[in-house]
């Protein structure tokens, strides 16, 4: 079931406790807590460099988490996480390089090169939300940290939300000969608009 996003970490907590107390197993049987964030995260330190969405900055999620449970607590990005996931158990299963865009509230993409994730320069590798054209740097558009990058303000599904009424609207007006119907069709939830 999908939750309202929340930038307060204490009802995180509340809801990571719920959800664990649901699982068939009790919590000698789990070994760790992967904590997915929508955000430049610096894994190896636990800590949400940017978060916009949840108007995080520098938050050392990892310290705030850890004495909470029992097993170790692992954080990282929600696009790198959801990259790992499908080269562990989905469609790239036996793949060593992939890449993915996730299209949401910003944009993001993941890189796996030769079996390993790549993070890039301040854990960066995959923010292309971030990225300028040519003639958003003519018109003086720049990209700032606590806000959403340039290219998420254009193309985000938050963005094409403001756009367009339903994602039905944007397939037919942007792909007329229902190349994207899949997508549309496999994408709805709630209202039936992804």
């Amino acid at each position: 079931r999908k939750l309202k996003s929340s930038s307060d970490w204490t009802v995180l907590e509340a809801i990571t406790r719920k959800a664990l107390r649901c699982l068939p197993l009790d919590g000698r049987q789990i070994s760790a807590l992967g904590v997915a964030v929508a955000g430049m995260t610096d894994c190896r330190n636990g800590v949400v460099l940017d978060a916009p969405a949840l108007r995080w900055r520098n938050l050392d999620l990892l310290e705030k988490m850890k004495p909470l449970f029992e097993f170790p607590v692992y954080i990282n990005n929600d696009v790198n996480c959801a990259l790992m996931g499908e080269q562990w158990l989905g469609a790239g299963k036996s793949c060593n390089d992939l890449f993915s865009i996730a299209l949401g509230t910003g944009v993001g993409s993941a890189i796996i090169s030769n079996g390993n994730l790549i993070y890039g320069a301040n854990f960066m590798a995959g923010e292309i939300g971030f990225w300028i054209e040519k003639e958003d740097h003519l018109t003086g558009k720049k990209n700032s940290f606590e806000h959403f990058g340039v290219a998420e303000h254009k193309v985000s599904g938050t963005a094409l939300e403001k756009l367009f009424s339903s994602s039905k609207e944007f397939f037919e007006l942007n792909d007329p000969k229902g190349i994207a119907k899949d997508v549309t069709n496999v994408g709805r939830w709630g209202n039936g608009d992804v």
